[in-house]
């Protein structure tokens, strides 16, 4: 089972960026940069290349997350982002 920062996702695979030597990072896409602490995590920013594909990709994702919310009230998108809010709150 994956970890993250010594918890278990339960099951929930590590997003790219997650594991060691990611490609993210060999690609020149992130900087990763040790933090002060325990040295179980990591500072990840994203460098200029980084920047440039999420600028390139960002508005074919915008328009795919509308596709897929559109079936959905605003009352019930509003459930929704509470509900995927509370999620992450309880795994942080």
């Amino acid at each position: 089972m994956a970890k993250v920062a010594g918890r278990s996702t339960g099951g929930i695979p590590l997003p790219p960026t997650a594991g060691p030597g990611s490609s993210t990072a060999t690609r020149g896409l992130v900087r990763r940069s040790a933090t002060d602490g325990d040295g179980r995590s990591v500072h990840v920013t994203l460098t200029a290349a980084g920047r440039s594909l999420v600028d390139e990709v960002m508005p074919g994702h915008l328009e795919t997350e509308q596709q897929i919310l559109a079936g959905l009230s605003d009352r019930q998108r509003r459930d929704l982002a509470d509900g995927l809010r509370r999620l992450l709150e309880h795994l942080s």
